[in-house]
């Protein structure tokens, strides 16, 4: 299976493009596997972004699918189409640390510099021949030139401030203007030990937890919980348009701070 994740939008015919490439090589190949959308409408340049979905998105395909993701990718010196193995699956795309942030605890097992074909006008060319060939059974090392390191980016890191209070940051906002932060929720459950968790978002302390979101309070209330990633994030019960969601009424966007408290602090 091949899945492609991108930034170049709905209406731009890039996309398509993407999907006719690796078509056409899997027919002169002569095999198939599907071919799925997982996103084109990353916002543009957003390695963050595109680094969460794909997080969330990988784990439920079969093993050995092949994740195309190519966002900010325009070529340079150092910044070229590469593959790597990694969690049974393989990625393609750019060596501009963006492929880094996906799975910033697991290390490639192996890793290449891909060969651009003859004729290739574009890096999206050849990281859609890439992905055909290793859908096909092609082993990484036909494809490209091994590479001992690759650039990196880092996730900020949710911190510690003393023992009853910590800090994160939103990291993504969904597609209901949920703030989704970078606490995980092993993270936070370990530091708050069986105390009540609150957050502190923008001056306003968020304390409620719903059972489900059918309970989630009364129009405008903020609620926190644990998304299916397993994130902690902040919501808005009863949200009705893109004016009205946690995000947009609280000014949220990525790398906001966000205050979290742990007992009954006021």
């Amino acid at each position: 299976m091949i899945t492609l994740t991108t930034d170049f939008g709905p209406k731009d015919p890039d996309g398509a493009a993407l999907r006719g490439t690796v078509w056409r090589e899997m027919i002169q190949l002569g095999f198939s596997v599907p071919v799925v959308d997982i996103t084109h409408a990353v916002p543009p340049r957003n390695l963050l972004d595109a680094a969460y979905i794909v997080r969330l998105s990988y784990p439920h395909y079969p093993k050995n699918s092949v994740h195309v993701v190519l966002v900010d990718s325009a070529p340079s010196a150092d910044v070229f189409p590469i593959a790597y193995r990694a969690d049974g699956h393989f990625f393609v795309g750019m060596n501009h640390g963006g492929m880094a942030l996906i799975r910033p605890d697991v290390l490639p097992e192996s890793l290449v510099r891909l060969h651009a074909p003859e004729g290739s006008r574009h890096p999206s060319e050849t990281v859609a021949l890439a992905a055909a060939r290793l859908a096909r059974g092609h082993q990484l090392a036909d494809l490209g030139t091994p590479l001992a390191h690759w650039n990196t980016l880092s996730l900020p890191e949710p911190r510690v401030l003393n023992e009853g209070a910590a800090e994160c940051i939103v990291q993504f906002i969904d597609h209901y203007g949920n703030a989704v932060t970078n606490a995980t929720r092993s993270w936070v459950e370990s530091l708050a030990a069986g105390r009540p968790v609150h957050a502190m978002v923008r001056g306003r302390k968020v304390s409620r937890w719903p059972e489900s979101l059918r309970d989630a309070g009364k129009p405008g209330d903020l609620f926190l919980r644990y998304n299916r990633g397993g994130y902690l994030e902040i919501g808005l019960a009863e949200p009705d348009t893109k004016a009205n969601t946690a995000a947009s009424l609280m000014g949220l966007q990525a790398n906001t701070p966000i205050s979290l408290l742990f007992g009954n602090a006021r």
